[in-house]
């Protein structure tokens, strides 16, 4: 028997771990839920653990740094 634990990036969903969507982080070990970036931004890939990785939602002319 073993407990199911995710870690940065990923939450628990029916059973496993997996990746925090687009738009999303979790910064905690854990089976917390992942968390929304702010309004009007995003993360530039799913499994963000940190609300630092949220930026502005861009159409035109935005980069990640």
């Amino acid at each position: 028997y073993y407990t199911l634990v995710c870690d940065l990036g990923a939450e628990k969903l029916n059973g496993t771990c997996t990746l925090c969507a687009q738009g999303t982080y979790k910064n905690t070990i854990g089976n917390s839920t992942c968390l929304a970036c702010s309004e009007l931004q995003t993360t530039k890939t799913a499994g963000s653990n940190s609300s630092a990785l949220c930026g502005k939602i861009c159409h035109l002319y935005c980069t990640y740094v």
